[in-house]
């Protein structure tokens, strides 16, 4: 660690600087996962470069140069790794850390007939060390109860939203998205260009990332099929595009903040380990314009004022939560959590899961 990078080092991780004119400082291979952990935990990017050649490949490219070429004299590195907050993925550096850490990519869809107190909202969760990434879109209200209730269920350590001064997000939204929600640190900001955004640079995105026809996870399946829908009717308009307006901004919302995402996982040189072989799941019922109710939704008032995921102070203790919790796997934590904001709501689902720890609890006896 060079420069300023060295000052970090010594400041954050307690590492002494090493002699010589330049500021620097560094520590064993040994401790990488450690100290990478640290200083991404602590808001910091970490880089991760390594040597990327041999010296006899760089004797052979220098053998191979054009005439008039200057020799290279240093071995060929370059960047493997962007690791942040919600990047870590090497288990050494999560084993600690078992509830996920989700980056939230939000976007705003405005609809003239709706006004910009009633915007529609795309939201795409994504936890890297599980490779599970949640899609949900809808039609919000003026103070964004639904983004709110999100907010305060997935706990985001990163937001990714559209630059600001695009005018592609009003004040209302970009406010609650870096605050997180009322308790808790803010999660660390991410900031792309407001074309990143853009359900037809999505839809080339899963060309790209899916190339098989009828392989699309089934989430991202509806939405590209309402949204193929909602294009054509556009070049014939008919009776029904009033009836149909609505799920076309749906997909469009639900489309974007999944083209926010892989813009933010290109960026973090992630998107072709994780967008291909992640497990797609719908956020919210209607995620993908399917309206039936599958689970309860509470209001991130009421998660806080139940104490469902934490007490007033922050912590796990006293809450429900914390009572029930006696998972031995991070994925299970992960998914308890979940269970406990979306509460079942059709009788046949809640009888399946009983049946299930029934069956689990008879075979434990």
């Amino acid at each position: 660690m060079f420069e300023m990078d060295a000052f970090v080092g010594v400041d954050v991780l307690g590492l002494q600087f090493m002699k010589g004119e330049q500021p620097h400082a560094g520590f064993p291979e040994a401790a990488y996962h450690l100290m990478a952990e640290q200083l991404a935990r602590a808001g910091y990017r970490v880089i991760v470069v390594e040597q990327t050649e041999t010296p006899e490949q760089l004797k052979a490219r220098n053998a191979a140069r054009k005439p008039g070429q200057k020799m290279i004299n240093v071995v060929d590195r370059q960047a493997v790794a962007v690791l942040s907050r919600g990047t870590l993925m090497d288990p050494e550096m999560v084993s600690a850390h078992p509830d996920a850490a989700y980056v939230l990519a939000v976007v705003e869809v405005h609809d003239a007939s709706y006004g910009h107190d009633a915007p529609f909202i795309g939201v795409c969760a994504l936890d890297t060390a599980a490779g599970q990434m949640l899609l949900g879109s809808w039609r919000d209200d003026e103070v964004r109860l639904k983004l709110r209730t999100q907010l305060t269920g997935l706990r985001p350590v990163e937001v990714v939203l559209p630059r600001r001064g695009s005018d592609a997000m009003t004040a209302v939204t970009s406010r609650l998205c870096r605050c997180g929600g009322s308790r808790g640190p803010a999660p660390a900001l991410n900031e792309l260009p407001a074309s990143c955004a853009d359900a037809g640079a999505a839809v080339e995105a899963l060309s790209q990332y899916f190339p098989e026809d009828g392989k699309l996870p089934a989430v991202l399946q509806q939405l590209h099929q309402q949204y193929k829908a909602s294009s054509s009717s556009e070049a014939a308009p008919d009776n029904s595009e009033a009836s149909s307006s609505h799920a076309d901004k749906v997909a469009e919302a639900g489309l974007a903040a999944f083209g926010l995402m892989v813009q933010f996982l290109k960026d973090n040189m992630l998107d072709k380990a994780l967008l291909p072989n992640a497990k797609y799941e719908e956020l919210c019922d209607g995620a993908s314009g399917n309206d039936e109710p599958v689970a309860m939704e509470l209001n991130g008032a009421a998660l806080e004022g139940l104490e469902i995921l934490e007490n007033a102070l922050g912590g796990t203790q006293g809450s429900l939560l914390g009572l029930l919790d006696h998972c031995t796997t991070p994925f299970g934590r992960r998914r308890l959590r979940r269970w406990l904001t979306r509460p079942l709501y059709r009788i046949q689902d809640i009888e399946r899961r009983q049946d299930a720890v029934e069956d689990l609890v008879g075979e434990g006896a």
